[in-house]
């Protein structure tokens, strides 16, 4: 998902809270990027928070594999975060079987989405990806390596809410929403 699917966030609350954007590597829409890991990301976005003195956070959010790499900030303790919204984002591994399955959907719909099929992209539409956002989402397709692909499904079929990390986080879960 590009990072647009955000706008009406960050709208609302920029005139309140610095709002705080990421757009992960495989998921870029300018140039050619590769997603090695969510701990890589997580890495970096503690070192770009560290170099500017940034030390708390209000809200995280993270949808999907950004849910991962949320869980991971928070799971590291670098950064102090007051409440974490997670959608859509495992909080238990999957098995070889379900990241086999996953990889194999995904690197199909990123084709089918790369070749403009337009059954794959009125379907995106009608489940999940509201149309204003389609330039955005297939901007961002183009440019989404295989590679990239198999390091997010295997992020995110390893990743695990540990529930034994001592904070005063406040977690919300989510699963399955539409967006408006």
């Amino acid at each position: 998902m590009p990072w647009q699917i955000w706008e009406p966030q960050i709208q609302y609350y920029k005139e309140k809270y610095h709002v705080l954007v990421v757009e992960l590597d495989g998921h870029t829409q300018d140039k050619p990027s590769r997603f090695v890991s969510a701990e890589m990301q997580a890495q970096k976005i503690e070192k770009y928070c560290e170099d500017r003195e940034i030390e708390s956070f209000a809200v995280v959010c993270g949808l999907s594999i950004g849910g991962v790499i949320a869980q991971i900030l928070w799971k590291n303790q670098k950064l102090r975060i007051e409440q974490m919204i997670l959608d859509g984002t495992p909080l238990a591994p999957a098995g070889r079987i379900t990241s086999m399955v996953m990889t194999k959907a995904y690197k199909k719909l990123v084709h089918k989405s790369q070749k403009r099929d337009p059954k794959t992209l009125d379907v995106l539409k009608k489940s999940f990806l509201p149309e204003q956002y389609m330039d955005a989402y297939l901007a961002l397709v183009d440019l989404v390596s295989d590679t990239s692909v198999e390091n997010m499904i295997y992020s995110f079929c390893q990743s695990e809410l540990r529930i034994d990390v001592d904070n005063d986080t406040k977690i919300i879960y989510a699963h399955g929403t539409k967006p408006s």
